[in-house]
């Protein structure tokens, strides 16, 4: 079994994902439900750490991330052989590679 571990960005990540749909949209139910889907996601990744997809296989860019998708939010992860290190957990909507890799035009 792998070790899960998150960067703090991803901790800061899930912390402003719950605070939003608590706070913003006034559904602290929903803000917990969505918390554990994607809690339960990650920690699937502890026993099948090659399970999310390869993110060099959609993109024309060499990386080591890997991702899962919870609903609306993407968790990207790396594995080392031993551990599952989890970066960032972000939005769809985000404009998710630029946030990952900064701009990729230059």
């Amino acid at each position: 079994m792998a070790e899960l571990r998150l960067s703090q960005m991803a901790n800061d990540d899930l912390l402003s994902i719950k605070e939003y749909i608590e706070k913003e949209l006034n559904n602290p139910q929903a803000a917990i439900n969505t918390l554990q889907k994607i809690t339960k996601s990650l920690r699937l990744l502890m026993n099948f750490p090659l399970s999310g997809a390869s993110l060099a296989s959609v993109l024309e860019l060499e990386t080591d991330y890997r991702f899962v998708v919870s609903g609306n939010y993407t968790s990207f992860y790396r594995y080392t052989g031993d551990a599952v290190i989890v970066d960032r957990v972000l939005f769809a909507k985000q404009d998710c590679m630029t946030i990952l890799f900064g701009n990729t035009d230059e």
